[in-house]
């Protein structure tokens, strides 16, 4: 980017084109599923504004995905993303926004397990956090968000009965301290609530935390939090704890990253709840044109209230992928991938699920174009 010491602003446009195409065992994750191959084309098309104390970005996204089987409706998904970012002295406001709209096979998959290319979740969100340096070492942090989650589409309305959706309010307060150059301690205290499309069903989890981040050296890097909410709804409540836990590690030619985490969530069905996910990530440079990447993750869901009847949820979701990329030219990526996933889902599938899926993708990133004035 052009530097921002000689103009007062500038502008980049930064676009890529993308071409895919898979081969899928089970894209569904049923326990009766035939195999399909898919291909699809997306644009990213993000655009910058920066000036000396601020920065707009605006990102669209399109993809349009072709499936070679009639047990999938050929697909369209879009996205939108907006961010503002203020500095000043002694202060820092940042505003983000997304408005996207992309089928359930993106979305459901760790969720509530309910995956079709004609069923589509809809997602506005809008969050908000401002800082204020109080002195050198300690920052007040203000958060709020919102998120409205809807649903639409596929011919088989059993599948969209079960996706109420939902509204979902944040709000958190923090204060952090730097008790060194390269450590720090955040304490907080949320409140939010899941605003339910049925009255009466809404849920309120209110709760604290804190958060030790230390940087060990030039290459390590180690973060953990433990907090507690309680969370209440019409006729129970239950408290839970949540926490984090990640350690990473990079050397001269890769990475390699270990993430635990156990958190409150909303789902499509109107549900809050209590989400554990483990990942493990590596990278290494084979060439200096050639990259390795392997994956392993897994996700298990809980309800926090006991609900009268059985809601469709992800019980388990393990997966393990091992990537490839390889840069052939400087404005071009060719990956491929190849992933395997078991999952088990309760009230929707109640058996485990197996399926594997191979990938090829090509990405084209053109010359950026930018202005300073």
């Amino acid at each position: 980017m052009v530097s921002l010491k000689a103009h007062a602003a500038a502008w980049t446009f930064t676009p890529s084109l993308s071409w895919s195409a898979d081969t899928d065992s089970n894209r569904s994750l049923l326990p009766q599923s035939t195999a399909s191959r898919s291909m699809s084309f997306s644009a990213s098309l993000p655009f910058t504004l920066a000036t000396e104390t601020t920065q707009l970005s605006f990102s669209p996204w399109l993809q349009y995905q072709y499936f070679d089987t009639k047990a999938y409706g050929n697909d369209f998904e879009r996205d939108l993303n907006a961010a503002d970012l203020w500095s000043g002295e002694r202060s820092k406001l940042n505003i983000t926004a997304e408005d996207s709209d992309r089928s359930t096979l993106t979305t459901e998959a760790t969720e509530t397990g309910i995956l079709s290319s004609n069923l589509h979740q809809r997602l506005d969100q809008v969050n908000a956090s401002a800082t204020y340096d109080q002195t050198e070492r300690y920052a007040l942090i203000l958060n709020a968000g919102y998120s409205d989650v809807s649903y639409y589409g596929t011919p088989q309305g059993q599948l969209l009965d079960l996706l109420a959706g939902y509204r979902y309010a944040t709000a958190s307060i923090q204060e952090q301290v730097q008790l060194s150059e390269t450590s720090s301690l955040t304490v907080s205290a949320n409140h939010s609530e899941v605003i339910d499309r049925l009255p009466g069903n809404d849920t309120l989890a209110t709760g604290g935390g804190a958060d030790y981040h230390r940087t060990v050296s030039e290459r390590i890097d180690f973060e953990v939090s433990i907090g507690g909410s309680r969370v209440q709804s019409q006729n129970f409540s239950h408290t839970s704890t949540t926490g984090t836990l990640s350690v990473s590690r990079s050397y001269a030619l890769g990475s390699v990253a270990l993430a635990y985490s156990r958190s409150l969530a909303p789902y499509g069905t109107g549900a809050l709840v209590a989400r554990e996910q483990v990942s493990l990530t590596a990278t290494r440079s084979l060439t200096e044109k050639l990259d390795l990447s392997i994956a392993a993750s897994r996700v298990q869901n809980g309800q926090v209230l006991d609900l009268p009847e059985l809601i469709p949820q992800v019980q388990t979701y393990e997966n393990a992928q091992l990537g490839l990329t390889w840069r052939p030219a400087e404005r071009w990526n060719l990956a491929g991938e190849i992933d395997t996933t078991h999952t088990r889902t309760v009230g929707f599938v109640n058996e485990p699920v197996h399926g594997w899926r191979a990938s090829l993708s090509a990405t084209w990133t053109p010359q950026p174009l930018g202005r300073s004035f």
